[in-house]
This record gives C-alpha cells, structure tokens and sequence, in this order.
C-alpha cells in the first residue's frame, strides 16, 4: 500500500511539475524583475506563492463540487481538460509562448495566477483528484508551489547557469510531456463517458 501511495504521489507531482514548468517561467518572470532590489523581488515572491497556494486548494476542493452544480460529469471535464492541455502544450512547444498579461503590477497577478496557478494546472489539479483523491494531490500541488518559488527566486543564478536556450529547452521538454499527459486525460475521459452512458442505460 505504501508503494501504491508512492507512486500515485510522484505521477501527481510530475504531472503538476510540468503543468507548473518553473524553469520555463524563469526567463519571463526576470523580465518582470528587471531593475527590482532583492527586497521587493522576495516581497512579490512571497506574495505569488501565498495566491497561487489558495487559489490552486480552493479550486481542488470546490472544483468537482461546481462541475456537479452545471451538471458536467468528470469524463466530460477530462476530455475538455485533456484538449486545453494540448492546445495549451502544444502552443508553447511551437512558438515558446506562455500566458502572459500586461503587467501593471508584480505580485499575485500575474506571477501567482495565471502563471504558477494557470489553466493547465488547475485544469491537472481537477483531474489528479478524480484519480487519486484529495489528500495525495494537495500535497503534490504544495509542493510543487514552493518548488516553483524556490526556482524562481533563484531565477537570476539558474540563468546564468542554463541561459536562455538552456531553459526554453527544458520547458520545451516538459510541455511534451504535458502533451503526453493531456492525450491520456482525453483517452482515459471518452473512457468514463462511454461507461457511464452504459451504466445508464
């Protein structure tokens, strides 16, 4: 059982790892710290991790609950989840683009929501419950939150040791394998459709 709990926890972290990306975040978040001190990066940091942490555990906990409110069942959600997983995966891996917003401030918007908390990771979060329930999956969600702070205040020193090209490779990889991961929500949710048509009928 032990095992069993282990591996669910790292497919559910891996799978929110790469939905997260932190390394592909770092040469867009320097972008937004050009010419900040220490002192307010660490602020806007702190302050990022604090609105990704609630916004992510609030829409883990609420998320299913509302989609049984509009009458969307989970294989419905996986499917729709599984296409904005590719789409999303597959732009990136293209043209390199991730979410972006204007930038009238730094702190929970934007670096917090939408682009630690995005649409691929709570649309990952949604699905990593149905799968493995609340508990494995909040954990995997905390920690990759704090791994991505940690990454990113270390943003600075990890782009002079991957450059630019170095980590818009590794985001490359890691949008591939979301586009792996998005096939099989797709695949695994005309699963839960189809039985559940059957079971109604």
């Amino acid at each position: 059982m032990p095992g069993n709990v282990y591996a669910s926890f790292l497919t559910a972290f891996l799978t929110l790892f790469v939905a997260v990306d932190p390394i592909g975040l770092i040469p867009l978040v320097e972008g937004f710290f050009a010419g900040t001190d220490s002192k307010r990066r660490n602020h806007v940091l702190i302050t990022s991790v604090a609105a990704a942490l609630i916004v992510g555990i609030l829409f883990l906990f609420l998320g299913k609950y509302v989609l049984e409110k509009l009458g969307i069942g989970v294989g419905d959600f996986k499917v729709a989840g599984g296409v904005l997983l590719f789409i999303l995966a597959l732009r990136a891996m293209i043209t390199g683009e991730q979410d972006k917003v204007e930038l009238d401030s730094l702190g929970a918007v934007p670096i917090g929501v939408p682009l630690i908390a995005g649409p691929a990771t709570l649309t990952s979060l949604i699905i990593l419950t149905d799968h493995y329930g609340y508990g494995i999956s909040l954990v995997a969600y905390i920690v990759n939150v704090f791994i991505a702070g940690i990454v990113l205040a270390a943003g600075r020193k990890l782009t002079s040791i991957f450059g630019k090209d170095g980590a818009s490779v590794l985001s490359k990889v890691a949008m591939l394998l979301l586009a792996a991961f998005a096939v099989m929500m797709i695949r695994v949710g005309i699963v839960d459709i189809i039985r559940e048509i059957e079971g109604g009928t």
